[in-house]
């Protein structure tokens, strides 16, 4: 199994991160990590997901997630390319 990193630009409306999700688990992957924030317009979100599994699975997984109305565009990132997310301790 592969590790991804893809980055999803939707449309900022209410149920839209449900949706994407949901296509994972329909497809019985496991989300490692998830980062969501705004983009550049408020009108946009951008959900940043990192996921194992193989090639062919990770493609159609792209292909059924572009189906979707809310999706605007998917970007499969690299390790240089991966925001800075927080690590917090839950002490």
């Amino acid at each position: 199994m592969e590790k991804f990193t893809i980055a999803v630009l939707v449309h900022n409306r209410f149920g839209v991160l449900n949706r994407v999700t949901s296509m994972f688990r329909r497809r019985r992957f496991n989300i490692r990590a998830l980062f969501v924030s705004e983009a550049a317009s408020t009108e946009y979100s951008q959900i940043v997901l990192t996921f194992e599994g193989d090639v062919q699975a990770k493609e159609q997984l792209v292909n059924q997630l572009y189906k979707l109305i809310d999706v605007c565009a998917i970007k499969e990132l690299d390790a240089c390319e991966l925001p800075a997310m927080p690590v917090i301790s839950f002490d």
